[in-house]
């Protein structure tokens, strides 16, 4: 009776080491830090550098300069620009002084003299031809004096009411446009001299200096590369039979190589376009071929500290292996 039981047993124990387990989908790639480049605005010299690759830095730590001679010299010279728009602003607030009211006013009585002068001599002059004791080209050159004294009288006198008037308002807009213009450039100048020093955005570890001292980078070149701190990310690749399973929010696990812990993580980012696609038509088997890249983020703080370019595993237990 007893060796029947034990057989069938037995029997179950087979059966049971003879289920198939599941594994579960794993993907393979390397742990990075997120990674920030800082360029060069201009082509000025580097004059100085103040770390090393490998370092440590805080937030807004100065990381290196460029010469802003050229930029200082920019800014003084938009600096006497601002004063001269400033001081003419002030003028025409102000209004004409009154000397200049009097010079204009002498002015016009001077014309007035030369016109009753003018007008006299005129009237000498055609009284002389109507007696045949000048030609009539004497008193068509009176005449013409005549007429420029006219008008001389005529722009004194707009030269003083305008004077009078004081200072329009669409002048006093117009100056206010112009200073408002060159405070305006001295703030962008002060921007532009300010980028010369190099900052870090935030703290971190000095990744990479690619120029050296007394070098002239290029505009836009990156003069030095920031891992953040903060926890890394895993940045992996999902083979395309994965792709539709595995979505932001998805848990993982992560094997760091060379560590014994297994770290939970989280997708965080699946990319919608293919990295390795090929070129002609996607049969079954070119479709297997595809694979995407994704970003998973250690959510436990002992992941701190964790190097960057590490190979990991990752896998996803909530997943089954198709």
């Amino acid at each position: 009776m007893r060796k029947p039981v034990m057989l069938y047993l037995l029997t179950l124990l087979l059966a049971a080491c003879d289920v198939p387990v599941t594994p579960e989908p794993t993907v393979v790639g390397t742990t990075e830090y997120i990674r920030i480049e800082l360029t060069a605005q201009s082509s000025e010299q580097i004059i100085a550098i103040h770390v090393k690759e490998g370092d440590a830095v805080s937030t807004n730590q100065l990381i290196l300069e460029q010469d802003p001679d050229l930029y200082q010299a920019q800014l003084e010279q938009l600096q006497a620009a601002r004063d001269k728009a400033s001081h003419r602003l002030a003028e025409l607030v102000r209004g004409p002084r009154d000397e200049t009211i009097a010079l204009a006013r002498a002015k016009l009585q001077g014309v007035l003299n030369t016109l009753v002068i003018q007008e006299r001599e005129y009237q000498r002059i055609s009284e002389l031809v109507t007696s045949r004791l000048a030609s009539p080209s004497e008193q068509d050159r009176t005449r013409e004096l005549l007429e420029l004294a006219r008008a001389n009288r005529d722009m004194a006198r707009a030269e003083l009411d305008a004077l009078l008037a004081g200072t329009t308002t669409e002048e006093l807009a117009q100056a206010r446009a112009a200073l408002a213009e060159t405070e305006a450039a001295i703030k962008t100048q002060e921007i532009l001299t300010a980028r010369l020093a190099i900052r870090a955005p935030t703290s971190g570890i000095i990744d990479a200096l690619p120029f050296r001292e007394g070098e002239r980078p290029p505009a836009a070149a990156t003069v030095a590369v920031m891992l953040a701190d903060g926890l890394p990310y895993a940045r992996v690749y999902i083979p395309e039979p994965l792709r539709s399973r595995i979505t932001p929010g998805t848990d993982a696990r992560i094997r760091v190589d060379g560590m014994e812990r297994i770290f939970t993580g989280r997708v965080r980012y699946v990319s919608s376009e293919a990295a390795f696609t090929p070129y002609f038509a996607l049969t079954q088997h070119d479709r297997g071929r595809l694979s995407y890249v994704a970003e998973i983020d250690f959510i436990e703080d002992s992941a701190s500290g964790i190097p960057g370019g590490v190979p990991v595993e990752v896998s996803f237990p909530d997943i089954p292996q198709g």
